[in-house]
């Protein structure tokens, strides 16, 4: 990277440096000065450390008195005042001090949930507000029923995750540690919504279970909420399940007054607290092929890390080994799951291993303890071949398969 532009950029209070890494590029950022912070999502910089940022749209944000960065590579960038930092600072604060009044009774904390359409920065101010409450020693979980993006885990699953410390800037390996995640396998909720729905269900007691069972800082920390971008018709069906479902109460609606007005008509009577924000100047549109790229990439980080630098074990087994359960929807029943056996249908799937399944019966309802890529089957000689992420037996032989593939 020495050959390439290094330019200092003055960073004024209360404003934010916006970027845009292209495919196949990599930038540095790093802040100079001793005096000043600047901030990456709520996560601190730390000073004099270079950042490492590759295909990527971001944001760093300073307060009093600004800052001084240096950049290193090429990509777009600009400087911009118009920013919604000092609003999600006020809301961070509220929360803090409902965090303080629930710790000191020993109450829950506050619930919150991010509804918005698609592109709204419902992903983003999770993240925010993730990370000034590590800061603050608070031990929010993060909630993510977007299965579109699949921030904790790949994409297609609903996860939970206990947030203990601010996220990693730039281009680091991060993965989340024990965190609670159902099997889903799609990309949209509209493809099995009965499923979405149990799914949910099941991750909201294992985090109520989890937080009556933490009497201290993860009961009074509370959760965050991130949803998907569908905000009509059977979505807006989903979203109001999710709010019953998690027990929320506090929704941050962005840029939808329609929704806005919808919920707070709604919930607004029952102690819930709707509060509406604008879509950040920030938030950049994501057409279906930068999505699909986005999805291929993290399916490629959790097999390969984020360097490309791990080789995941190849795991061959006989057909009689395993059990491959696809998840269907049943008028009868909403969702059924149908063994089948391998074939060409099979190779490329993703598959998700739960944690001590017994039987077909309890399988959906199960943790999940990772996830399989079928590379190969066989079926003259009755083999199927894996790519797997750690060696050794699997926790079950159950295997979950619904929509979702890899295609490398």
């Amino acid at each position: 990277m020495s050959d390439e532009s290094k330019i200092k950029i003055e960073l004024p209070k209360e404003h934010e440096f916006r970027f845009d890494v292209p495919q196949n590029s990599t930038i540095s950022l790093k802040q100079q000065l001793v005096e000043g912070t600047a901030e990456y999502f709520g996560t601190e910089l730390a000073l004099g450390v270079a950042y490492q940022f590759d295909n990527e749209k971001g944001a760093i944000f300073t307060w009093y008195p600004g800052c001084v960065l240096e950049l290193v590579g090429n990509c777009k960038h600009y400087i911009s005042s118009e920013t919604m930092m000092k609003e999600y600072l006020n809301i961070h604060n509220i929360l803090q001090q409902n965090r303080t009044t629930a710790l000191n009774e020993k109450k829950r904390g506050p619930r919150v949930m991010m509804v918005g359409p698609t592109d709204a920065g419902k992903s983003t101010l999770s993240r925010i507000l993730c990370n000034w409450a590590a800061r603050r020693g608070s031990q929010t979980i993060f909630v993510d029923v977007d299965v579109g993006q699949g921030s904790i885990t790949i994409p297609g699953m609903v996860a939970a995750q206990e947030m203990t410390q601010p996220t990693p800037i730039g281009r680091v390996e991060y993965t989340a540690s024990n965190p609670l995640s159902y099997f889903y396998g799609a990309v949209t909720p509209s493809e099995n919504i009965p499923l979405y729905k149990n799914q949910v269900e099941n991750l909201a007691r294992d985090i109520d279970a989890r937080c009556d069972d933490n009497e201290g800082a993860v009961r009074s920390s509370g959760l965050i909420v991130n949803t998907c971008g569908w905000v009509e018709g059977p979505g807006y069906q989903l979203i109001l399940h999710a709010i019953d479902t998690f027990k929320c109460d506090i929704l941050l609606v962005i840029g939808h007054p329609q929704v806005y007005e919808d919920l707070n008509r709604t919930y607004g009577s029952r102690g819930v607290n709707v509060i509406q924000l604008p879509r950040s100047s920030g938030v950049s549109k994501r057409d279906q092929g930068y999505r699909r790229k986005a999805r291929t990439e993290k399916i490629k980080h959790y097999f390969h890390g984020l360097s490309e630098d791990l080789t995941p074990h190849t795991v061959t087994l006989d057909f009689k080994d395993v059990v491959i359960l696809k998840v269907t929807p049943s008028t009868q029943k909403g969702t059924r799951l149908m063994e089948i056996t391998p074939s060409g249908e099979v190779t490329h799937c993703i598959l998700g291993v739960t944690y001590h399944a017994t039987s077909m019966e309890n399988v959906l309802s199960n943790n999940l303890a990772g996830f399989l890529y079928v590379s190969e089957v066989n079926v003259e000689k009755q083999k199927i071949t894996f790519s797997s992420p750690s060696p050794g037996p699997f926790p079950s032989s159950y295997l979950l398969m619904n929509s979702l593939r890899w295609l490398k």
